[in-house]
């Protein structure tokens, strides 16, 4: 994950979107999982952020639709 974060810190990528929206819904799962609601909701949410990409036509529509779902389950 470290490759996919820039080394200064901040959270602006030149590339690897894709990749970025599938490791925070690994991590939104795994911390659902653990039983941490707060911090899955956390990666949930930067999850269907990061896939909105582009918007329109251009968002990872697969990656989008499992963040929603996992958003509507841990917000009940």
């Amino acid at each position: 994950m470290v490759a996919l974060i820039p080394q200064d810190g901040s959270q602006k990528s030149k590339g690897y979107v894709l990749q970025r929206v599938d490791v925070q819904l690994f991590l939104a799962e795994q911390t659902q999982l653990q039983g941490k609601r707060d911090e899955a909701l956390k990666h949930a949410r930067k999850a269907r952020h990061l896939a909105t990409c582009d918007g329109g036509e251009y968002t990872y529509k697969v990656a989008h639709h499992e963040a929603a779902a996992l958003l509507r389950l841990l917000e009940e």
